[in-house]
């Protein structure tokens, strides 16, 4: 039997005392897959099905894409990791025997379309970081498997802690006073919490700051980064998968590039919790 993976609690549920054999959930994309003329798991959206509104336009991926060779069950080598196994991925992946999103989604414990980091739409910024931290766990340099080792040099001087912690203390700061200048009431709780990272000992509270300061993960990944790279290397990263309708999945586009950022700073250890500083961003 499908089963669903949407727990989404809002207004856009089924019309009232829809039979739904999944359970009291919103958005259902069990029901919306068997539904949809298209099969759309997405067909029960809030802003509209994707495939019924665009039929024309290309649907969003499934919600659990196809693996190819070799099966390996998500939840075991999740909870129980076997090195040889992660490392017989990686070499099918590094000869092309296994696409991307599949290879990504086959290290991960993370269902699509569902987001322990908050929003639904970081979903696969989530996968992809799993996908590194266990080619990690099992004795492998994940940047070279990905083939970004030769432009990525996690070890190449990162600004000090303390001078990143000064540097998000005074731009939030600074952010709270022109919200002040266009109106609004000054965030005394905000500007607070800014100035408590000139003390702090990792990261994980300038995520927190930012998140309760309404910003996303994309946007603090990024500006984060900034600040503890000044001078980043580019890299072209891949588009990830995206989900629900052309704009969301747009948007959604740039989810590997916001896992890379997230794990270079829990490798370079100024990110302590990763659950904590990455989990509960809206969009």
């Amino acid at each position: 039997m499908y089963t669903p993976i949407s727990t989404m609690q809002n207004e856009y549920a089924h019309p009232p005392g829809f039979d739904c054999p999944y359970g009291p959930v919103s958005e259902c994309d069990g029901c919306g897959a068997r539904d949809c003329p298209h099969g759309e798991p997405f067909h029960y959206h809030h802003d509209g099905c994707p495939a019924c509104d665009n039929p024309s336009g290309p649907l969003s991926r499934s919600v659990q894409p196809p693996m190819t060779e070799p099966q390996i069950e998500k939840s075991n080598i999740w909870t129980r990791p076997d090195p040889d196994a992660v490392k017989v991925l990686a070499e099918r992946y590094r000869t092309g025997q296994i696409e991307l999103d599949n290879f990504v989604y086959a290290l991960s414990d993370v269902a699509w379309g569902v987001c322990a980091w908050g929003s639904c739409q970081y979903a696969t910024a989530l996968a992809m970081f799993r996908a590194l931290q266990l080619l990690k766990q099992s004795g492998l340099d994940p940047l070279e498997v990905f083939g970004w080792g030769a432009e990525i040099d996690i070890s190449a001087h990162p600004a000090p802690l303390p001078e990143v912690l000064r540097k998000i203390s005074e731009y939030l700061i600074e952010q709270e006073h022109c919200f002040v200048s266009d109106g609004e009431k000054l965030d005394e709780k905000a500007v607070a919490r800014a100035h408590a990272l000139t003390t702090a000992t990792s990261l994980d509270d300038a995520f927190d700051a930012m998140r309760r300061s309404a910003w996303d993960l994309w946007a603090a990944a990024k500006r984060v980064t900034e600040w503890v790279y000044p001078t980043p290397v580019k890299i072209n990263m891949p588009a990830s998968p995206g989900y629900g309708p052309e704009m969301n999945r747009l948007v959604q586009s740039g989810n590997y590039t916001t896992a890379l950022q997230c794990y270079v700073l829990v490798a370079i250890g100024y990110i302590l919790d990763p659950d904590k500083a990455f989990g509960g961003f809206d969009t």
